[in-house]
């Protein structure tokens, strides 16, 4: 498979496993469980978006609403997950719609 295939077949394994999280919890982390193992085979990197939804520490499917938890706090992305009790925290910068000029 060609790597943009394998991003697009990542994508909408965990969408749909996003769909049936709250109906089937256990198909939900299988599917994840595939997406993941198919994404590590073809050796491809995994995006942003995709990276916040998996515990770092555990390795399992912890999306925020139900698994883990986000908090900001003085400029850091704080994500802890529910299951293990891992922290993932990640340095963000606030854009500000004032420009400074001299």
């Amino acid at each position: 498979m060609k790597r943009r295939k394998v991003r697009e077949v990542v994508r909408r394994l965990i969408s749909k496993t996003l769909e049936i999280l709250e109906e089937d919890p256990e198909l939900a982390e299988k599917l994840a469980k595939l997406a993941r193992r198919i994404r590590l085979k073809a050796r491809i990197k995994q995006p942003y978006e995709l990276k916040i939804l998996f515990c770092k520490k555990c390795k399992s499917f912890a999306p925020p609403p139900i698994y883990s938890k986000i908090r900001i706090r003085k400029g850091w992305l704080i994500i802890t997950c529910l299951k293990c009790g891992g922290i993932y925290r990640k340095r963000v910068k606030f854009k500000t719609s004032v420009d400074k000029q001299n």
